[in-house]
């Protein structure tokens, strides 16, 4: 490969410094290893690659895994399980001196057949609840089976929402010359809601992190963009993403929340149900310029808007506020390459008062306060 890029121009090395070894190897259909045999083999590679670049930093491949014996041999899914049962367990004492970040994948709750829609929507908004859940099981291995017990920062290099069974009715095909299908998007709102809420847990969380890449750019229905020859469009989730992007290098701040609370209900084992989950979920960061404020609002109440009153702590604060809002009509709703642009930001300007701000978060929508401190 060396002597490939050196061919096309490129004869010195592209100093890449992040590496993954290998990709969800517990998997029969791409590694099929068990975490003990995965565990010597990243070994074997983390030696020979830090001989020549001591500097790089290597991501193991982790995994929500099952406790052994939680599926008998003699079960349907044993041929697709069989390599996870205490696959953290095994990787991390087989590997843990050389590991600098553990990876984790993220599709969730996937299988909903039997469930209503209504029981769907509600679940698919605790995304970030559930997946919280799923890190502190995999924080608590670390303690029992790392060295020392050291706590990896998480490369959370693969996710998305994924409803497979999905009992909502969905808008048909458009008769645009396009089709549902290996380019053309079909990610609502929802969506958009449910992953604001994984960014949120990042943002409270931050040290539990050092990368994110949600699936996909586009492609298989869940891509953020939507493509054909002639046309792009960015689907509600993208546009979150836009919401959410900065270039800067922020500290998160802490927020404390007073909300009305709903509970969901399980969608399977791997999806638990989730109680008193509160209906605004928030973050908030600053920038390096130590005074602008971003303050990220989830509302997940699907009936009503929510009045609050946002209280900056310790702040004196500049009058003009950028509000910026992620919503549509339906909680479904999606562009389309007939509508590119039936779902948009919409911003406006606000004023605040002192310290405080009263504004109304719309139904089932996001909001960015952009504020700043004098």
């Amino acid at each position: 490969m060396g002597r490939l890029r050196a061919k096309h121009g490129h004869p010195e090395p592209f100093q890449v410094k992040f590496w993954s070894i290998g990709n969800e190897e517990w998997l029969p259909t791409l590694g099929g290893t068990s975490g003990s045999e995965y565990g010597r083999n990243y070994n074997a590679f983390a030696s020979a690659m830090r001989k020549v670049d001591p500097t790089i930093k290597l991501i193991a491949v982790g995994a929500f895994d099952i406790p052994a014996g939680a599926i008998p041999r003699t079960h349907a899914l044993w041929n697709i399980v069989r390599y996870l049962p205490d696959w953290n367990k095994n990787v991390l004492s087989q590997a843990g001196s050389e590991i600098d970040y553990y990876s984790l994948h993220y599709y969730a709750p996937e299988n909903v057949q039997g469930h209503t829609a209504q029981d769907v929507n509600s679940a698919s908004l605790v995304l970030g609840e559930v997946l919280e859940g799923k890190l502190d099981r995999v924080h608590q291995q670390m303690k029992e089976f790392a060295p020392g017990g050291r706590r990896y920062p998480i490369a959370l290099d693969e996710w998305s929402l994924k409803v497979d069974n999905d009992p909502n009715p969905r808008e048909k095909p458009v008769a645009d010359g396009s089709q549902l299908g290996l380019h053309i998007g079909a990610l609502t709102l929802r969506e958009a809601l449910a992953e604001a809420t994984v960014f949120n847990l990042i943002h409270r969380r931050p040290n539990d992190f050092i990368l994110t890449s949600r699936t996909l750019l586009y492609a298989y229905l869940i891509g953020l963009v939507s493509i054909r020859r002639d046309a792009a469009f960015s689907t509600p989730a993208g546009l979150m993403m836009e919401l959410y992007s900065t270039r800067d290098n922020c500290q998160s701040l802490k927020t404390e929340v007073v909300s009305r609370a709903f509970s969901t209900t399980a969608m399977s084992p791997s999806f638990p149900a989730v109680k008193d989950a509160k209906y605004l979920d928030v973050s908030a960061r600053v920038h390096p310029d130590g005074k602008t404020v971003d303050l990220f609002v989830v509302n997940r109440n699907l009936e009503q808007s929510v009045d609050c009153a946002v209280q900056f702590l310790g702040a004196d604060l500049e009058a003009d506020v950028e509000a910026t809002t992620l919503n549509a009509q339906s909680l479904l709703a999606r562009n389309t390459f007939i509508e590119p642009n039936k779902i948009q930001l919409g911003r406006s300007r606000l004023q605040v008062a002192g310290d405080s701000l009263n504004y109304q978060f719309p139904t089932h929508s996001i909001t960015r306060l952009t504020i700043r401190r004098k």
